[in-house]
């Protein structure tokens, strides 16, 4: 049976989690509640920091199958950004993308966003991180918070 998208998601997550663990110098829980908005709303960040110190939202996402540009998904970054700008604190805050790639294309998808969209992130960072070689690569800095 083929994973559902959160699952996926999840599992991406999961996986990216002890990376940038070493990357960013920090332990990182997984799922955690905080409240965002006027009035405020729980959201459930992907990756949190224990101090709270960086907060993280991770995208698993692909290029289409013909190597288009998945328009929808593209929205998600976006919308995963908008939720770090409502932080009513002082931290780093980044999407966080996996390396995805495609035959059609000379770059990655997180490379194309930061080229085209990264004018939405706000004051959020974009990272990509790839699994096989365990490696991050910021697309973006996160500004000062």
């Amino acid at each position: 049976m083929t994973p559902s998208n959160p699952e996926k998601g999840r599992a991406f997550r999961d996986e990216a989690q002890p990376v940038l663990e070493r990357a960013l110098g920090v332990n990182l829980t997984a799922e955690f509640p905080i409240s965002v908005g006027v009035p405020p709303k729980q959201h459930k960040f992907d990756l949190v920091s224990e101090n709270r110190s960086w907060v993280l939202e991770c995208k698993n996402l692909a290029w289409r199958e013909n190597g288009g540009v998945p328009e929808a998904k593209i929205t998600s970054i976006t919308e995963a950004a908008t939720f770090l700008s409502l932080l009513g604190f002082a931290c780093r805050r980044a999407v966080v993308l996996n390396r995805a790639t495609h035959a059609k294309r000379r770059e990655t998808l997180a490379e194309y966003f930061a080229r085209l969209h990264s004018h939405s992130l706000g004051t959020a960072g974009l990272v990509e991180v790839d699994l096989r070689s365990k490696q991050v690569k910021w697309l973006v800095e996160p500004k000062a918070v």
